[in-house]
């Protein structure tokens, strides 16, 4: 969800900015989207406007709207936050081998060894009240900063909310 809500302050500081998640973002959006009245209050807490969400553009060929966004948001997400934008398993890889549909146990040793569970897990999490209900500062914070906890405090020095091309 951390990184879901960085993208969302990227979005805020680039408005006109086609700014692309990766996949394990676009879950975490898709499910956010699943509230609407929710998504509609938090995308305007923490972006300023309601971001429309447009699956429409998938084409990945080198000079292509999505490649070219794709790269300028791994930029700006570096400059923002000092961390990659990529990580494993949340990008497109072309499609999975033919055996990944019917054996599903293999399929899942190599999900799980590829995956490692998120240090962020236990401490952010969606819920009716909102996306941002149970985090420290969330829903009744008037711009909530995913940073004001302590410990991820200390890891992401910037805000999402700081303008990195300033």
């Amino acid at each position: 969800v951390l990184r879901y809500v960085m993208l969302l302050g990227l979005m805020r500081k680039h408005p006109k900015s086609f700014i692309v998640p990766t996949y394990d973002m676009d879950l975490i959006w898709h499910t956010h989207l699943a509230w609407p009245h929710l998504y509609a209050s938090d995308c305007m807490k923490l972006v300023g406007r309601i971001v429309g969400h447009d699956d429409s553009v998938n084409d990945r060929t080198e000079g292509s709207k999505l490649n070219r966004s794709a790269l300028q948001t791994r930029q700006l997400f570096f400059k923002a936050y000092g961390c990659a934008w990529q990580k494993t398993g949340g990008m497109y890889n072309g499609e999975p081998p033919a055996w990944f549909w019917s054996d599903r146990a293999r399929a899942a040793a190599v999900d799980a060894a590829s995956s490692p569970p998120s240090p962020f897990h236990t401490h952010f999490w969606p819920t009716r009240r909102g996306l941002l209900a149970g985090i420290p500062g969330g829903a009744q914070s008037p711009l909530y900063d995913p940073l004001e906890s302590p410990d991820i405090a200390a890891q992401h020095p910037e805000s999402p909310f700081d303008d990195p091309l300033q």
